[in-house]
């Protein structure tokens, strides 16, 4: 272990790609880590920006007279 290709970290929620059956991680005194086995041709998800809802419009609000 490990073996080469996608893990993901569990407890802290972010994926490693391991080449040659090396991965490096840092670990506390009192840490583990849990690591899911991807896959070799999996592919993270492309960043999609989502829309800012907490900006309101005012354009929509006003009223003419």
């Amino acid at each position: 272990m490990p073996i080469n290709g996608w893990w993901h970290e569990w407890t802290f929620n972010y994926d490693v790609k391991v080449d040659h059956n090396e991965v490096n991680l840092d670990l506390a005194e009192r840490e583990a880590k849990i690591l899911v086995w991807l896959g070799e041709d999996w592919q993270p998800a492309a960043f999609e920006p989502q829309p800012d809802t907490s900006i309101e419009s005012t354009s929509n609000n006003e009223t003419t007279n």
